[in-house]
């Protein structure tokens, strides 16, 4: 398949993207592996694979749809209905990983988004645009994106059946500086924070320094201690 150097003048959507779109997007980013490919460069080592998507497992199997991302929301929800069973251990005198501290942002009062009391209010369908949002901030933890990843991702779309609004909303997010705080801002709880690693994870191949202090950082500013990082992302890996 011909690679394209840049993309092509009529994809420079500047239309608003529908949140249908952005699902589809998304899912079909997650479904095919090519996050990893296009956004983050390898692809993860799972212990199975399933299909063509380089997921194993349960992730392999519903990634790529809506269901994939309330795949993403019940990997949120277990997240922190674990972390809240370490919290009530550690009450009665187990000592486990403790949370980090607040970062200097957060004023006194002011949680973190996963320590913040949670009502059960989260949608079954995670907000694409944050998580597309989360993928992209990863995936330029340690570079940029060039002109050939971008051709390639580019390619993938016309594909599956992206239009131009598809093209043109992830062409604006990988073209402007990443923005931590305005994205850690739309994180309103616990359910989400979680969501929004597991999606930065699955973007890159973690096996630079600069990866994962990247997502070090982003778990700090979550409010995710270490436990339930890595428990995110074994979940994601099985």
């Amino acid at each position: 398949m011909p690679v394209l150097a840049v993309p092509p003048r009529s994809w420079a959507g500047t239309g608003r993207i529908t949140k249908m779109s952005l699902e589809k997007l998304l899912g079909s980013l997650l479904q095919s592996g090519l996050s990893r490919h296009v956004l983050g460069g390898k692809k993860k080592k799972y212990k199975h694979s399933y299909g063509g998507s380089g997921l194993g497992g349960i992730a392999g199997k519903a990634l790529g749809s809506k269901g994939g991302l309330a795949l993403l929301a019940s990997i949120g929800m277990a997240a922190y209905e674990q972390y809240r069973q370490r919290q009530s251990q550690n009450q009665s005198g187990y000592k486990g990983y403790a949370p980090p501290p607040p970062h200097p942002s957060y004023g006194s009062g002011n949680q973190p988004p996963f320590q913040r009391p949670w009502q059960g209010h989260t949608p079954t369908t995670p907000d694409a645009d944050l998580l597309l949002t989360a993928m992209v901030a990863a995936a330029k933890a340690d570079g940029v994106l060039d002109a050939e990843e971008r051709a390639r991702l580019e390619n993938y779309l016309i594909e599956s059946g992206a239009d131009r609004q598809d093209w043109g909303h992830l062409d604006r997010l990988m073209r402007q500086p990443v923005d931590l705080d305005a994205l850690i801002a739309r994180v309103r709880d616990p359910v989400t924070a979680a969501e929004v690693y597991g999606a930065a994870f699955l973007a890159i191949d973690v096996d630079t320094p600069a990866e994962r202090a990247f997502l070090a950082m982003l778990a700090a500013r979550l409010g995710l201690d270490e436990w339930t990082a890595r428990d995110i992302e074994s979940r994601l890996m099985e």
